[in-house]
Formats: structure tokens, C-alpha cells, sequence
């Protein structure tokens, strides 16, 4: 199986699945192969408490953010394998159709994700796949293993969290007057309004803090349709 690198820290990999999935899969031997080697090499462990809080959320979520069985388990495989590469997953999606597909699986830390982490959650992950071909159902498909990037989607609450001081593009439910609590005064501007992209001040209970026009705004999170970071270069910096 073939890798490649490019400057977004990417590595491609080929795999062909063609058997249907199996609900009971099999246990796989995480002491084995590529992914024993991962603990052995000279991997910086992953030591921030807030980042290990970041891992455990995305272990507890997983029956929330994905609807398939063998998306879970492979999600959870390959959050073993990328603990070991001192890294979490931050996502992972697969998409297109037939033998066109690919299964992106994101990686961070907290000063960023580079190449020998992706490479090595690639291996490690490529190793797995390789001993259950049924692992992912359906016809071939690549594997890349990359960070989110600038412009990353952010889903879960501790994926807002990790966005704090970040400047977001959200699309919303309903208009902005209708999601924050009663009594706050919405500027007359943004009253009416479904797409915000402002700077995360925080989160909190469960709602995303804005400061717009100088008033704090909540936003619940379960209002949102759609959030991503945005990359704004402001007066030559870059935001």
C-alpha cells in the first residue's frame, strides 16, 4: 500500500474493501504490526489534560455523531491507533460513490498535527485495514489521513470548544432573533439573520458566545445547522 505526502500535511493510502460489513466484527490484535511500532518509536505522548478531556468527549459521542455501526468502530480503532501517535481524532467522513471514495480521517494536537503524525496514524490505520478487509463496507476506496486545516467543520461541543478565540462562519436553524434567550437586544442588522461568522468569545451550558455590535449574543448549539472556522486576512494578518 502506497503513500503519499503533500504540503497539507496528507498522506493518501489505496485500499480495496469490496466485502459487506459484518455488525460483530472481530476484535483486532492492537499489539501487532505498524501499530506495536507506533509505541515503540519516539512519540512525544499526549499529555494535556485538556486535549486527553478532548479525546474522551469524542470516545463518548460516538453514538451521536455517527449513524453507522462500522463508522463507530472504526472510529474507535482509529482513536487508538492515533493516541499512540500522540495525536486525537479530530473527524473522520467518508465520501463520493462506487470506486471513488475516500475516508478522510483528521488528526490535531495542540501545536498542530504535521506529516510524521500523519504518516504514522496512516501506517498504523492502513494496518487495520488490511487485517479486516469488511471493516468498511462497499467497493474500494483511498485513505487520507490529514489535519482539519484553516477552514475545518466544527460539529461536536468540545470541537466548539476547541475553537475558542476562533473566528466561525455558523449557519443557523432559524433567524438569530428566534435561538438567543429572551431579552437580549439584537441589532436590527443581524435580527433576522441565519448566517453569523464572528469571533467564539466562549461556550457556555451549552451555547456559543458571540460578542456582535458589542452585545454578547448565545447562540445554543443545538440551533446550529453548520460551523466551520474562517480564514480572514485582516489589515496583512492573517485570521
Amino acid at each position: 500500500m502506497k503513500n503519499k505526502e503533500t504540503l497539507e500535511s496528507e498522506i493518501e493510502g489505496n485500499s480495496a474493501m469490496d466485502s459487506e460489513v459484518n455488525p460483530e466484527i472481530d476484535e483486532i490484535d492492537m499489539e501487532s504490526s505498524e501499530i506495536e511500532n507506533l509505541a515503540s518509536s519516539s512519540v512525544t505522548p499526549l499529555e494535556d489534560p485538556q486535549w486527553l478531556g478532548y479525546h474522551n468527549q469524542f470516545l463518548a459521542t460516538l453514538d451521536q455523531h455517527f449513524a453507522e455501526p462500522w463508522m463507530r468502530k472504526l472510529a474507535t480503532l482509529a482513536d487508538e491507533v492515533a493516541i499512540r501517535a500522540g495525536v486525537i481524532i479530530y473527524d473522520l467522513e467518508i465520501q463520493g460513490s462506487g470506486r471513488g471514495r475516500v475516508l478522510r480521517v483528521f488528526i490535531d494536537k495542540p501545536e498542530g498535527a504535521g506529516i510524521e503524525e500523519c504518516t504514522m496514524v496512516s501506517r498504523g490505520l492502513n494496518a487495520i485495514l488490511d487485517t479486516d478487509e469488511n471493516l468498511v463496507p462497499g467497493e474500494a476506496y483511498q485513505l487520507e489521513v490529514s489535519t482539519p486545516g484553516l477552514d475545518r467543520q466544527v460539529r461536536a461541543p468540545w470541537q466548539f470548544e476547541l475553537s475558542k478565540g476562533r473566528r466561525l462562519g455558523l449557519k443557523l436553524q432559524k433567524s438569530l432573533g428566534e435561538v438567543v434567550p429572551a431579552g437580549t437586544e439584537v441589532d436590527k442588522g443581524f435580527i433576522n439573520a441565519k448566517n453569523i461568522e464572528d469571533v467564539l468569545t466562549d461556550v457556555r451550558d451549552g451555547r456559543l458566545v458571540f460578542k456582535i455590535k458589542e452585545t454578547e449574543i448565545l447562540i445554543p448549539i443545538d440551533e446550529v445547522l453548520k460551523a466551520k472556522w474562517v480564514f480572514k486576512i485582516v489589515k496583512g494578518q492573517k485570521k
